[in-house]
């Protein structure tokens, strides 16, 4: 039986040791969210892509959600807890550090030359290095670093990328997508993030040269990932996504972001990528991957995080931001840096925050994305409980470990389908749901 939405909401409040404070398809262009923690590189597998129905089985039915609902008529994110984080290590095996920081934001003064970036990059490294089950590190890092946090008190596992996807077809987008779908549990219901290739070429843009720059990454470590909980409508949901970077803020007496922004003179034009301080080797194992503990024990404040964006001049004005502002919203990332450049010249760096009313990029940006917000709570309430559903025990016996998936075509449906094996939580994890 499964169990009511909102189960343990707002009950959280973060581990003990932290600091709290174009092309249509499945990785559509606007929610790729791949590849600046590990920059541009010649090492990388490409793989053909997977078409989209890779392994579905029976169709079971569409999804309806009634987008006229006034139950949820204004439908926000809320009760945001950092829980954990961790950093994939450049390694021949799966390795990540826990909690490990973002790379942070040191940038020379403008203007800069960046050159075009090159090479391949990841889409989705947690498939990449762990293809049979990508959400292993979420919760292995969730139960390393934060063992007192209740999993079963979550409805919803997921990616924001997943989100992102959904509230661009609750916005009208035709993207086709998939979303990869498990129980865990008597309530949770794991959104999988799903992508038909976890690499990329590099396209005609200098953004990865340019973060280069102007964050002081650590050597041997590559994507960070942040892993938070928050209440969104009636569902509790615990939410991963890729950080970009963090602003050092203890020892500012100004806004850090705006002496940065606008100082005059250089900072050192060695950009560190030198070895750092040796990590601890009191590492352990588990369900296939590797864990190192970092020697930073705390976890960076919310109110830190940086999102980062490029644009070039002629394009500045076109500006997406009903795809820009969810990405922000749905993980409460604060800040949002867009650097602005003509030919990888860049001479301006504009500074956006999240929740500020008097900007009328953001206002705007804010009031057009909440009817798509609305309607996201629809769908995924919905999911979740039709999930829970069609995995519940029945005359035949149980129906937990049975597969299943999300497919948004090209005609803007959402239809769920039986699948035939792909990726799954071992049963080891699923049992702390």
């Amino acid at each position: 039986m499964s169990s009511p939405r909102g189960r343990g909401r707002s009950s959280y409040r973060g581990p003990t040791n932290s600091s709290r404070g174009g092309r249509r398809g499945s990785h559509a262009p606007g929610y790729r969210g791949g590849g600046r923690g590990g920059g541009w590189r010649s090492d990388l597998r490409a793989t053909p892509g997977l078409p989209i129905d890779h392994k579905l089985g029976t169709r079971i039915e569409e999804v309806q959600v009634d987008s006229n609902s006034a139950k949820h008529p204004i439908a926000a994110v809320e009760n945001v807890v950092p829980v954990a984080s961790y950093t994939w290590m450049d390694k021949p095996t799966p390795t990540i550090s826990i909690p490990s920081k973002p790379p942070q934001w040191t940038p020379r003064k403008l203007p800069i030359q960046c050159t075009l970036d090159q090479g391949q990059s990841f889409i989705y490294q947690n498939a990449y290095r762990m293809p049979d089950s990508p959400l292993t590190p979420v919760v292995e890092a969730v139960r390393y670093y934060a063992p007192d946090f209740d999993l079963s008190s979550i409805d919803v596992v997921t990616d924001r990328n997943n989100l992102r996807k959904l509230i661009g077809w609750a916005q009208g987008s035709k993207d086709t997508f998939r979303i990869d779908l498990q129980r865990a549990g008597n309530g949770t219901v794991l959104f999988i993030r799903w992508e038909d290739r976890n690499v990329e070429p590099a396209q005609r843009s200098y953004a990865k040269d340019f973060e280069r720059k102007m964050t002081k990454p650590r050597y041997g470590l590559e994507q960070h990932h942040r892993i938070v909980t928050y209440d969104f409508a009636e569902l509790n949901l615990l939410v991963r996504f890729e950080l970009d970077a963090y602003v050092e803020t203890e020892s500012s007496v100004d806004d850090p972001l705006n002496v940065l922004i606008s100082q005059t003179n250089s900072l050192s034009l060695e950009n560190s990528h030198g070895p750092p301080n040796s990590q601890s080797q009191d590492s352990q194992a588990s369900n296939g991957l590797t864990i190192i503990p970092s020697e930073n024990k705390d976890l960076v404040d919310q109110k830190d995080l940086i999102e980062m964006a490029t644009r070039s001049v002629m394009n500045r004005a076109n500006f997406n931001w009903l795809k820009k502002y969810p990405q922000l919203y749905l993980s409460e990332t604060p800040t949002l840096l867009l650097a602005v450049h003509e030919n990888g010249n860049f001479t301006s760096i504009e500074k956006f925050a999240a929740d500020d009313k008097r900007n009328a990029e953001v206002r705007k940006a804010r009031e057009e994305m909440q009817p798509g917000l609305n309607k996201l709570a629809a769908v995924l309430g919905a999911m979740r409980d039709r999930v829970l559903e069609l995995t519940d025990d029945d005359a035949n016996g149980s129906r937990r470990d049975r597969l299943l998936a999300l497919v948004a075509n090209e005609d803007g449906k959402l239809t769920i389908y039986e699948r035939n094996g792909g990726p799954k939580l071992p049963e080891s994890l699923v049992e702390l749901f």
